[in-house]
């Protein structure tokens, strides 16, 4: 719509300004000061009409990238709020896998001190409702899982990563410098 506008603007400039043939003259031709004068007066519109879309385009490029800075501004909001939660998540996971182990390594102790089990007893049982395992070394393996998970959420879910801002701004002004030419 804008640019049909833009165009019939144009247009009824262009028809303004465009110079009467004399009807006093023979052959209809304009003269050359006509002429001087019809293409002054179209350049000096077409550059006051050039000047304004440039001005138009110039703030609508600006409200462009307010609202772009807007968006990314909400989206690292966002981002910072739920890797909070989600690293508060995987610290409780964590700490219910040490917790766990060491109830797991108390109760081997104490089953290793009473005489009523040897060192070398294990339990394994496959049934309908579930598998059960009951070894020594369980405790162990709860927290390797639980050491194990925690580093690879820090290696691949959580790294930190800085932004370079002075590229960011380098990028930005070169977009900005190549839209206005």
């Amino acid at each position: 719509m804008r640019t049909l506008t833009r165009n019939v603007i144009f247009l009824v400039l262009v028809i303004i300004n465009t110079p009467q043939v004399n009807s006093n003259n023979t052959g209809n031709t304009l003269t050359k000061n006509e002429i001087d004068s019809f293409n002054k007066r179209f350049t000096i519109n077409r550059t006051i009409y050039e000047r304004e879309l440039n001005d138009r385009l110039e703030i609508e490029n600006i409200n462009y990238q307010i609202d772009k800075f807007k968006r990314n501004k909400a989206k690292l909001e966002w981002q910072y709020t739920s890797s909070k939660i989600i690293f508060y998540f995987v610290l409780l996971i964590v700490m219910l896998g040490l917790i766990l182990a060491t109830l797991h390594f108390i109760q081997t102790f104490k089953n290793l001190k009473s005489l009523n089990r040897n060192k070398d007893e294990s339990e394994i049982e496959v049934s309908i409702q579930g598998i059960k395992i009951n070894t020594s070394i369980i405790g162990i393996m709860i927290l390797g899982f639980s050491l194990a998970f925690f580093y690879l959420y820090l290696i691949y879910v959580y790294p930190l990563n800085p932004i370079d801002s002075d590229k960011d701004i380098l990028n930005q002004k070169k977009s900005i410098e190549q839209t206005a030419k």
